[in-house]
């Protein structure tokens, strides 16, 4: 059975701290109303692959949200058990 929780941070790496270490799920990343990337943590965390992008994204564009940004970012996410 699925046990979903949903949650939202801030995209500051003090934030990621936040998220039970072991949620895995589905996250976005936002600012303002604007969904800018969406995400799946399904071979490690919530919170580390969450870290994996504030460090270095892979993702051109939201790396260039990330350094215009910052903080003012937010992070949606829903994780689940199953």
């Amino acid at each position: 059975m699925c046990n979903p929780y949903i949650g939202q941070i801030r995209f500051r790496r003090v934030d990621f701290d936040k998220i039970p270490p072991d949620a895995y799920g589905v996250y976005g990343v936002w600012f303002g109303k604007r969904c800018l990337y969406v995400g799946k943590a399904e071979d490690q965390p919530i919170a580390a692959r969450l870290t994996q992008h504030w460090r270095a994204t892979h993702n051109p564009e939201l790396a260039d949200w990330v350094r215009a940004k910052g903080s003012d970012l937010r992070v949606a996410y829903l994780a689940v058990d199953d």
